[in-house]
């Protein structure tokens, strides 16, 4: 019973990996192993099943602490870029998925019941999506740093020729390769269209995105439109 919660557990947290994983890295990953995409499906069906279930109950319960955690889990989230759109509620299951995982490895392969033990493969389990989320929001944070320099010559070079920022800024997004930086640009255009001002759309931004450099660059821009520059 326990190798058969063991191979559960292992595949929701694969299917989750590699759902959440950069696209191109899960390509070279599936092309290493030789996987092909068809020989997921049954796994992820049973997997998507489990996840849905945990979710379900995780979001029932409202302890003051949890929703601290939850408000703090959608601020990481979209700091890296929340590439599956998962929810708090969805992350905890899966912190709880690997942390259940880690402690079935431990009683199948060195089958201690120490609770020292126990606790520091529940730990470690635990740690691993904490981790693995602090990961790709460095990855994301550098990637907008490296392509920074790069977006603003483009967007100065085209308000030279004559359009405004917005303009400026969705003709750059529109033909460059979609990077974190570009999808950041889009969204803050999504919002100017959707009414919001573009004041307001870069402070989201700032708050969503958290990098240093560009909420500098971005908080420039904010003073010179307060100054009407």
């Amino acid at each position: 019973m326990a190798y058969i919660i063991s191979l559960l557990v292992g595949g929701v947290i694969y299917i989750l990996i590699l759902n959440f994983w950069p696209k191109g890295e899960v390509v070279d990953l599936r092309r290493r192993f030789g996987e092909k995409k068809e020989s997921v499906r049954p796994l992820a069906k049973i997997s998507n099943s489990i996840i849905e279930a945990l979710i379900k109950q995780v979001s029932k319960i409202n302890w003051d602490w949890l929703v601290k955690q939850r408000d703090a889990i959608k601020k990481q989230l979209d700091m890296a870029g929340n590439p599956v759109n998962m929810t708090p509620d969805g992350f905890i299951a899966f912190t709880l998925l690997c942390a259940l995982g880690f402690l079935m490895m431990e009683f199948m392969f060195l089958k201690k019941t120490d609770l020292i033990i126990v606790l520091a493969f529940l730990f470690i389990g635990g740690l691993f999506p904490k981790l693995f989320l602090n990961d790709l929001i460095k990855k994301r944070h550098h990637s907008i740093v490296r392509t920074l320099p790069d977006v603003l010559d483009l967007i100065t070079l085209s308000m030279e020729a004559g359009i405004d920022f917005t303009a400026a800024v969705a003709k750059v997004t529109s033909k460059m390769e979609k990077t974190p930086l570009v999808e950041e640009l889009t969204i803050m255009q999504q919002g100017i269209r959707l009414g919001q001002s573009r004041m307001n759309s870069m402070k989201d931004m700032i708050a969503r995105v958290q990098e240093p450099n560009l909420s500098t660059v971005a908080t420039a821009l904010i003073q010179a439109e307060q100054l009407g520059s």
